[in-house]
């Protein structure tokens, strides 16, 4: 940590310049001088040695006393101040003159009277903090005409003889009428906020009133600032022990940073008349170095990482043929590409990235839950073709649910009916000529490939940026122009926005980015006017041959299955189930309906998804992703899907299946 004076931080804040690291005593950070200011002023534990020597507090009770993991709890802020001393050298919280402990909890402090030199020494650390507080409030208060501080601690509940709250807001210093709406909009802020599936109690001066030095010292020198002192209890960790709860403080830092950054919006907006600030701009649009140190490495361990690459048969036509000719009755014996990756080497690479060192605790999160995926997926390709692949894959992929195939099923009840030509009469060299025509429009040159090596009948490489078409398929034009809309203005779309995002993540694929380019790939089949009956009953009819296998039945069974009683031909009932079964049992297919149903009901409630297209991504982090564009730490896509922009009619039926298609969510209100 780099050690600054007091001159030098004056100065930078003077100048508005960024700054990080020690002075003196505390910890400052400004990443971006924006109107809120979040300190964590009794985070500290150090004691020089001299102090060690004269206090007669051991380390354990010290830190019982303490607020650890406070500074946590603002990692995400742009602006933050962070003790680094313990309180009982001095404390920050305490006016000058009564800010250096002789007596605390009922216990001596000090084994003799406290050296007259030492003393002088913690009260010139006190004083400096307040000088540079002081100045930065005035620098934020001249560019945004107020400044809001958070003041945050903690405290130990076990010792409080009632019921304490999970949060505790202070407001003996929040004068006036003036705050009274800021006070208001943080409690609903903060009573909004769930942990363990229960939603956090939130109370005003339950516990304690917020009468510390430093909400006193901002009101008394700042009529245009608000300090709020906010009390946590300490439920992110063993308050007798010290033992931190990870997952627990990592959640409450996702849900803390919401809270205030969207109150500090809300408060500039309120009070500021010439400085309109958007819903994120209030956080950093700056990215941390850590995190393009992150991105990077992960980058080069994970991109050569293809699934389809490895679980795609290399001997499909042989045992397809094979298959044939026996009369349905020789199972098939798939064969696959060997691994060109160390498994171990690469888990072990993966989990060492420094992701403890970002502060964004939503892009650490992000982070987090993507290495956890990839690795994840390099378990599923070291059991490709064992008993385990199934177990993988299901952790990977999950599986069909109920809801799932009651919307299979009712969708393979629906009577065919004509749509366009149906008659699959187009080859591989017609879709060919397609592709190269819609390439145009796109301004994309991506060589097209035959290939008999895939199951589907085209996709997009996407590591190699080319399209796969089977050689042996026959289509209807729109089941060519379905296919144009699902992999080029999807899949090759997504491929090449990613290109132009500072963050290499999107081209490897957030959690859930199957799901989420599927179902968006598909939309763009229905936006476009291309989506049929047979298209669907085809999603419907992987999900059903995926429970089926989930079922340990054998594939020859479900190969059957699909020809008696759902009329497929051998070529499309083998299709579908070598899809399911490839690998010992890929789930993957499943996620086709499901991601085509989200994406139609964000279609369909107006919510705007733009975002979801700069990049392999997913539709949970569909908000983090529009904070992100919002706080310009990211581009908006430069391409969007033709289709968005077509109004076609489709035909009354298929509108009222795709309608009728519900998520569990919707089936569960409706049985609620």
């Amino acid at each position: 940590m780099q050690n600054l004076s007091k001159e030098h931080v004056l100065s930078c804040i003077h100048q508005e310049l960024p700054i990080s690291g020690r002075c003196e005593g505390f910890y400052i950070q400004i990443k971006e001088y924006s109107p809120s200011i979040a300190t964590a002023i009794h985070n500290g534990h150090s004691l020089s040695k001299d102090l060690l020597s004269s206090i007669q507090i051991d380390e354990s009770d010290r830190l019982y006393e303490e607020d650890p993991y406070t500074e946590d709890l603002i990692s995400s802020q742009p602006i933050r101040l962070i003790g680094l001393d313990s309180r009982y050298e001095y404390d920050l919280n305490r006016s000058p003159s009564d800010c250096i402990y002789s007596e605390a909890w009922g216990e001596s402090v000090w084994k003799e009277k406290l050296p007259e030199k030492l003393r002088l020494r913690a009260m010139k650390k006190h004083r400096i903090f307040y000088h540079v507080l002081h100045a930065l409030i005035a620098k934020l208060e001249q560019l945004y005409e107020v400044c809001v501080v958070y003041d945050i601690h903690s405290y130990n509940s076990n010792r409080i003889p009632m019921v304490t709250p999970d949060i505790n807001l202070g407001t003996h210093y929040i004068k006036g009428k003036r705050w009274r709406e800021d006070v208001r909009s943080l409690v609903n802020h903060f009573r909004s906020i769930g942990q363990d599936d229960r939603v956090l109690s939130f109370e005003q001066n339950k516990v304690f009133q917020g009468k510390g030095y430093l909400a006193q010292f901002v009101s008394d020198h700042f009529d245009r600032s608000l300090a709020m002192p906010i009390e946590f209890k300490k439920i992110f960790m063993n308050e007798k022990t010290g033992e931190v709860y990870p997952m627990v403080l990592s959640l409450l830092k996702e849900n803390v940073k919401t809270a205030l950054s969207d109150h500090a919006n809300e408060f500039v907006r309120r009070h500021t008349r010439h400085f309109n600030v958007k819903k994120t701009t209030i956080l950093p649009s700056n990215i941390e170095p850590v995190v393009l140190e992150v991105d990077r490495s992960f980058y080069q361990l994970a991109k050569k990482i293809d699934i389809l690459h490895y679980v795609n048969p290399v001997n499909l036509q042989q045992e397809q043929q094979k298959f044939f000719r026996s009369g349905y009755n020789k199972e098939p014996n798939f064969k696959y590409r060997q691994l060109t990756v160390d498994p171990y080497s690469f888990r072990e690479k993966l989990y060492r990235l420094p992701l403890h060192r970002i502060q964004d605790v939503s892009l650490q999160r992000l982070y987090q839950r993507t290495i956890d995926v990839m690795a994840s997926k390099i378990n599923l390709m070291t059991s490709l073709g064992t008993d385990q692949f199934l177990y993988h894959s299901l952790i990977c992929y999950g599986e069909p649910d109920e809801i799932d195939i009651r919307n299979s099923e009712f969708l393979m009840f629906t009577p065919d009916f004509t749509e366009g030509d149906s008659d699959p009469i187009y080859d591989a060299e017609y879709a060919k000529a397609s592709f190269e025509e819609a390439m145009l429009k796109y301004k994309l040159n991506y060589p097209i490939v035959i290939s008999s090596k895939i199951v589907a009948g085209a996709m997009v490489d996407s590591t190699k940026k080319k399209i796969l078409l089977h050689p042996h398929r026959k289509w209807t034009r729109m089941e060519v122009q379905a296919l144009v809309h699902h992999e080029l203005g999807v899949h090759a779309l997504t491929t090449e926005n990613s290109h132009d995002q500072p963050l290499e993540i999107f081209k490897l694929g957030l959690p859930g980015n199957t799901k989420t380019q599927e179902g968006l790939a598909i939309l763009s089949e229905y936006q476009s006017g291309n989506l049929t009956l047979k298209r669907l009953k085809t999603l419907a009819l992987r999900n059903i041959a995926t429970k089926k296998m989930l079922r340990r039945e054998k594939f020859s069974s479900v190969f059957e299955m699909m020809m008696d009683e759902y009329r497929l031909s051998e070529e499309d009932a083998f299709r579908i189930v070598a899809r399911v079964f490839r690998g010992g049992g890929f789930t993957k297919d499943h996620l086709y309906l499901k991601g085509f149903q989200k994406a139609v009901s964000l279609f369909q409630e107006n919510v705007s998804f733009e975002s979801l297209y700069i990049g392999k991504t997913g539709f949970d982090d569909l908000d983090l992703l529009d904070e992100l564009i919002e706080r310009r730490i990211l581009p908006k896509p430069k391409r969007l899907p033709l289709s968005l922009t077509f109004s076609c009619e489709r035909h009354s039926i298929l509108e009222y299946l795709v309608s009728s298609i519900q998520s569990t969510k919707e089936v569960c209100k409706a049985v609620g």
